[in-house]
């Protein structure tokens, strides 16, 4: 099979996962029975033995990176077979398996586990690809799957980063398999993130700024109640709220005016965001809000968000010409501005995220749009990459989060 030729396995595979959709093999499944063919190395493996793992590694003759991973695996199988663990090389892909025969001879003591040639009866690409890489919607080699001592997914991955910490917590039967499970589905939804990912507060919901006020954000709303405009300036109005945010099940409303956080008056919008990020997930934030002409008080459990800073460089068509200096300062002039940060966050529920989820092709990861700056027609930003919103229970004892 020539490189042409794997290529257009490679998309027929990828063609035919497109229709697997929610039924693709994940971590967390079973593991599909093992139907190999021909074992070239090492005793055969014909189902997975209780108390034992097993590392099953799809790799070929032709795979440059495949021969790299090649000593990694024997020093896996060297190291943790007193304590269960079985690794097997899956040969797939293969354009001619007469080939494996002899490199693994010449390999040796190098490629020390067992080996397997895949099985091509009534299957034309291999059942071991089909029921395994192809129903995990995997379309390169090498990709490994760990299998735990219950025989269950409990990991699936490029071998290389398999974390020495997994595998002996799976061998210990200490390993969080529902937890593993989660994450691997939110990362084929949303994306791995590049980076380290930061954590904040979290509410949920969407606002923007009321006030009666002068000197105001260019999106604000000028409009004030005049009942309590003696002793509040400026207000946040809630104009969109997931009903599973922690905002929501405190009680606030879409409607609602909020005119006090943290026993404080509230400022802008960027106060008022900056107050949620600073909030430890656990705490309480007291609100103070102004529904149906009268106030009443509500007590907020501050979720968790985790985020990956990012940033961006691209060409872009020069603004209209501006200039802001209360509260929020931006311009633009001609080729020079800058934009501060925006106060719209994502919402993960949201119903244009579950559709975008749903039917936008690749991982999905909304942003948080930040600052931005150009000169002449190139732009700078930055934003952050959401990739987890959740409820945080509350802390033990847990004191309201400060006023700012």
């Amino acid at each position: 099979m020539n490189t042409i030729k794997r290529w257009l396995v490679i998309l027929a595979l990828t063609a035919a996962s497109a229709q697997a959709g929610e039924h693709a093999l994940k971590v967390g499944d079973p593991a599909p029975k093992l139907q190999t063919g021909k074992w070239v190395k090492g005793e055969p493996v014909t189902g997975f033995e209780p108390g034992t793992a097993y590392l099953v590694e799809f790799w070929a003759t032709w795979c440059v990176p495949c021969q790299k991973s090649i000593p990694h695996l024997t020093e896996l199988q060297e190291k943790y077979q007193d304590r269960h663990l079985v690794v097997i090389g899956q040969d797939c892909s293969e354009d001619n398996e007469k080939k494996v025969n002899k490199f693994v001879k010449e390999m040796g003591a190098k490629m020390n586990y067992r080996v397997a040639l895949d099985d091509h009866d009534g299957s034309k690409e291999g059942k071991m690809n089909e029921t395994w890489m192809l129903a995990a919607e995997r379309y390169t080699i090498p990709s490994a799957v760990l299998v735990d001592t219950h025989g269950v997914i409990a990991w699936i991955g490029h071998p290389l980063e398999l974390k020495q910490s997994v595998l002996e917590d799976v061998l210990d039967g200490k390993y969080d398999v529902a937890k593993a499970a989660a994450e691997y589905q939110f990362e084929k939804k949303y994306g791995k993130a590049s980076g380290s990912l930061h954590e904040r507060g979290w509410i949920g919901g969407n606002y923007v700024t009321t006030t009666s006020g002068v000197f105001t954000p260019l999106d604000a709303v000028h409009a004030f109640p005049h009942e309590i405009a003696k002793n509040y300036r400026t207000g946040i109005l809630v104009t969109e709220l997931m009903s599973n945010t922690p905002a929501a099940l405190a009680g606030l409303r879409e409607g609602d005016l909020i005119i006090e956080a943290g026993h404080a008056p509230v400022g802008t919008l960027r106060d008022f965001r900056g107050k949620i990020d600073q909030s430890k997930p656990g705490s309480n934030l007291p609100l103070t809000v102004w529904r149906n002409s009268a106030t009443a008080e509500l007590k907020v459990t501050v979720g968790r968000e985790k985020y990956e800073s990012s940033w961006a460089l691209d060409l872009l068509h020069v603004p209209a010409i501006h200039l802001a200096l209360i509260p929020n300062p931006g311009f633009s002039w001609i080729g020079l501005g800058y934009e501060p940060s925006e106060t719209a966050r994502q919402e993960l529920g949201s119903a244009e995220n579950q559709y975008r989820s749903q039917y936008q092709r690749g991982s999905l990861t909304p942003m948080d749009q930040g600052w931005s700056t150009w000169l002449a027609t190139i732009r700078v930003s930055t934003g952050k990459r959401i990739f987890s919103q959740e409820i945080a229970p509350p802390a033990m004892a847990s004191p309201d989060a400060p006023g700012k």
